[in-house]
């Protein structure tokens, strides 16, 4: 199972008691994965997504408007749909504010209503039921095999809802991002402590912990692999300088030998021909003189060498 499957399967455990927050949330679903339909002169809506989201929303329905509410697979598709055809959908539909009546007759509200996310906690609801209806969220795995980085999106097919979710979403404290893709219109977040926030708003909180300890860990393994890496570099960078210095000193020796040195840079090149895997901190302590100085006629040793 995936991380979005987890998150919306903790979701649905997740009842709403308010009826406010219970039309808010099947507002949002149906905004995001609702088709409106008519049967015999009848309106209504039907909506595709996995079983327990569907009984969910089809739990919630029967609790705000009666009748009954129809979940089977179609003919030709795997996947089983919600349908809901009759007065009391009419009714669901107008409630929810996703048609309204004139005197022309029905027609549709292309933004979120006011009224349906007028308290916070309605706001939160319809945040969670957009989720159920089209949301997704994805992070790394621990061992680093994801390429997508930390992800949460929400899709939907008119671009005012998708605004006016934008808008939800900063009245409740965040900053989402919005990009159209190909005729849908996408609100996204990339930040990893911003994701695990609204997982958190949703009612998502076991989810939420599980990101923020993943988020921790990677944290954790990403210094360890810093420090490796830096550790692996300085060895690295000590091996060339030995590798280099030791070859400077067999040059002098078969062109020039070591006699021809100074005494002080003779002693240097004698001891390290002498003990070649020592580091220079051990070189400097048997030769008694500091670091820094054995660095320093080192370099000598180098230019001399070069000179030849």
């Amino acid at each position: 199972m995936n991380f979005s499957a987890e998150v919306k399967r903790e979701l649905v455990k997740e009842k709403l008691k308010s009826p406010c927050c219970k039309r808010a949330a099947l507002s949002a679903f149906l905004r995001t994965a609702g088709t409106i339909e008519t049967y015999k002169g009848k309106v209504g809506f039907s909506a595709s997504a996995d079983d327990d989201i569907l009984e969910y929303f089809g739990a919630i329905i029967k609790s705000l408007y009666g009748g009954a509410v129809e979940i089977k697979s179609d003919k030709g598709e795997k996947r089983k749909r919600l349908r809901f055809i009759g007065d009391e959908a009419l009714n669901a539909l107008i409630d929810c504010e996703i048609l309204k009546t004139e005197q022309s007759g029905l027609d549709i509200i292309f933004g979120v209503s006011k009224y349906i996310v007028e308290d916070d906690c309605c706001k939160r609801a319809f945040v969670t039921g957009a989720f159920l209806g089209s949301g997704s969220v994805t992070v790394p795995s621990f061992t680093g095999g994801s390429k997508t980085g930390y992800h949460l999106e929400f899709t939907f097919n008119m671009y005012q809802v998708s605004a006016d979710f934008s808008d939800i979403l900063c009245a409740l404290g965040f900053t989402p991002k919005s990009v159209e893709r190909k005729d849908s219109f996408v609100v996204y977040f990339k930040s990893s402590e911003e994701i695990a926030d609204v997982l958190t708003v949703m009612g998502a909180k076991k989810a939420s912990l599980a990101l923020t300890d993943l988020i921790i860990k990677k944290g954790v393994m990403n210094n360890t692999n810093r420090a490796l890496n830096c550790e692996m570099s300085n060895i690295t960078k000590s091996v060339e300088a030995s590798v280099k210095i030791r070859e400077a000193i067999a040059l002098i020796e078969s062109v020039a030998s070591l006699s021809s040195l100074p005494p002080k840079l003779r002693e240097v090149a004698e001891a390290r021909t002498e003990d070649p895997e020592a580091s220079l901190s051990e070189l400097a302590d048997k030769l008694g003189i500091t670091k820094s100085c054995l660095c320093h006629r080192l370099d000598k040793i180098k230019k001399i060498a070069e000179s030849l």
